[in-house]
């Protein structure tokens, strides 16, 4: 049998790790909400599609970037064709 002091001390033991699990999982039902929250994988293949689409007049515009040098260093220069 348990005396009184050691069953006020695994009661209050009960009692702790009930609250710990209270926290976590109200943590968790908050880490689980921002998730919902964060965007798809719909998204991110759309910016995808969208990069491959882009890929082209990056790669026309970085044609028309030069490099510079001068007597005080490097720098960059864009040409526009009309």
């Amino acid at each position: 049998m348990f005396s009184s002091s050691a069953r006020r001390a695994a009661q209050h033991r009960t009692l702790r790790a009930a609250r710990r699990d209270r926290k976590r999982r109200s943590k968790l039902t908050l880490l689980e909400s921002r998730d919902a929250a964060l965007p798809g994988a719909s998204v991110t293949e759309k910016t995808l599609k969208r990069r491959d689409s882009i890929a082209p007049l990056a790669s026309r515009v970085l044609k028309s970037v030069f490099t510079i040098e001068t007597d005080r260093g490097l720098g960059s220069a864009f040409f526009r064709l009309a």
